[in-house]
């Protein structure tokens, strides 16, 4: 990657770090040897099932690179990975690549406007996905939640008949 290209990189990293999300203490090692920067944040999602509503935070973590098709144009690319986890329901792995529509050129190392429209991009649509996962999760395992919060597992009962 040349040095314009990372300057890119590294000015979205900078954006993202004001959205509150942090960079792995390795970032600099994985870029220079990997090509992406890890970071990670909390994200806040809302849960509902029958009248009761939480709130819950899933550990997030994004790996953002550049890539290109044609080595003149780069678009912010990143895998999200995440689990989530509610007793009483199985635990849901997430692992999801995206690419920000925001394209850059080397000419764009200066242009701070579109350097942080990118990284608000990436983290809305980050938070956006996480929140409709956790919504299908509840959904999902919404039975087993409501007997877990009744006092016992399902399979628990079902044993003993």
């Amino acid at each position: 990657m040349n040095e314009k290209l990372q300057a890119i990189l590294l000015k979205i990293v900078v954006e993202l770090k004001k959205n509150k999300w942090l960079v792995a203490p390795d970032w600099e090692v994985t870029l220079k040897g990997e090509g992406h920067v890890p970071l990670s944040k909390n994200v806040r999602v809302t849960g509902n099932l029958d009248d009761e509503e939480w709130h819950d935070e899933i550990e997030t973590t994004i790996d953002l690179k550049l890539s290109s098709q044609d080595e003149l144009t780069y678009f912010p690319e990143y895998t999200i990975y995440a689990n989530i986890f509610i007793q009483g329901g199985s635990s849901k792995d997430i692992a999801y690549k995206l690419d920000a529509d925001v394209a850059f050129t080397e000419r764009d190392v200066r242009d701070d406007k579109k350097v942080a429209l990118a990284a608000n991009k990436i983290s809305r649509i980050v938070e956006d996905h996480i929140e409709s996962e956790y919504s299908d999760y509840v959904d999902q395992n919404a039975q087993d939640i409501k007997d877990y919060k009744q006092g016992g597992w399902r399979a628990d009962v079902d044993d003993e008949r």
